[in-house]
């Protein structure tokens, strides 16, 4: 064993020894010193939580979910300078920090339709905000590539904004992990790790459970590959915003409320605060199991239960109707005893005044 390892450590010399011979390519590794003593930025935020700087950003949500129209305030509002809601601290930087020249490239809806959208947000003169409308760029080719890249430099651009991802590839590509990884890994290059932010507004997968849109269509390397994941979607006449992954640290919790307001020819988002949906949809199912105990006519056991719960309450899981059960008998809100080896459930038995 010694001999092995005398004769690994003397092929490592020789290969480090004739190194300039054999070409190798070169790494650079730290020591936790070295590390520790880097010049470099902690990370940062255009938007807290939601937009890191330096990142790529991917913004999905289902048809009719006004992703685009969400994209394009994030748009006007880093180029103001503002915070995309402003009497929402948790997306309010502590300072700010200036407006952000911003590139918003269009490929899926026509400038007419753009324009109208924008003035409807309600535009101010002098923005560092500039729009590119149907005008074919691809970023795996090199002509759009090299545009956008010159663009970049000229402008000072530090934001860009892609709509939608699925128009500006070979679609044929997007299947695929090589070429999405390639691709992803050639925008990290070239823009974010030269200071510049890339959002893409891209389609959820389909067949999704609850509709929820967590995963993006195409190559698993997409979703991979992103700092940030933002997920926009309507619910009972608002709009959701939750956030399944972050790399830079903790993901949003509860998911926040939203509301579209159009007042004439005027658009406005508004924040309306965090919503606890575990808490909410806890509820629900409890409100069901009670429902259901109470319409029965003798005990029931949990498959039982299950059943007719998501008969009345569409959209509910087993886990979570027998996740429910388990905390309302330990809270003794409703009744649970055994016949033979099998739990039953039963509402609790009313209780009567003493007279």
């Amino acid at each position: 064993m010694a001999g092995a390892a005398s004769n690994g450590s003397s092929v490592v010399e020789k290969v480090l020894a004739s190194k300039e011979k054999t070409e190798l390519p070169e790494y650079v590794v730290y020591s936790s010193d070295e590390l520790m003593e880097l010049d470099v930025p902690p990370p940062s935020f255009f938007v807290p939580k939601l937009i890191p700087e330096r990142g790529l950003i991917a913004l999905s949500g289902p048809p009719a979910s006004l992703k685009t129209m969400f994209g394009m305030h994030i748009a006007r509002q880093l180029a103001l300078g503002e915070s995309i809601f402003p009497d929402f601290s948790l997306f309010t930087l502590d300072k700010p920090i200036g407006p952000v020249p911003t590139l918003f490239i269009e490929e899926e809806n026509d400038v007419s339709l753009i324009k109208y959208r924008y003035q409807a947000l309600g535009h101010r003169g002098a923005l560092p905000l500039f729009w590119s409308v149907e005008q074919g760029i691809r970023i795996d080719e090199d002509r759009g590539f090299k545009f956008i890249k010159q663009f970049v430099e000229v402008k000072k651009i530090r934001f860009i904004v892609f709509d939608p991802f699925s128009s500006m590839h070979s679609e044929e590509n997007e299947n695929s992990a090589t070429e999405m990884a390639r691709l992803m890994n050639h925008l990290r290059q070239e823009f974010t790790k030269n200071g510049v932010t890339i959002m893409f507004i891209h389609h959820p997968s389909k067949g999704l459970n609850g509709g929820e849109g967590h995963a993006l269509r195409g190559s698993g390397d997409i979703l991979a590959k992103v700092d940030s994941h933002i997920v926009i979607r309507k619910k009972d006449g608002n709009l959701i915003l939750t956030q399944p992954k972050l790399r830079s640290g903790a993901a949003l919790e509860n998911e926040i409320r939203l509301k579209f307001n159009v007042d004439g020819d005027s658009f406005k988002f508004e924040c309306l605060g965090e919503f606890d949906s575990r808490a909410e949809k806890a509820k629900t199912v409890s409100e069901t199991i009670h429902t259901v105990l109470a319409e029965a006519s003798e005990p029931m056991n949990a498959e039982q239960v299950v059943v007719y719960a998501k008969k009345a309450s569409p959209g509910i899981s087993d886990g979570e109707v027998k996740r429910q059960l388990k905390v309302l008998s330990e809270s003794l809100d409703i009744m649970r005893s055994k016949s033979g080896k099998t739990l039953m459930y039963q509402r609790m038995p009313e209780t009567r005044g003493i007279i």
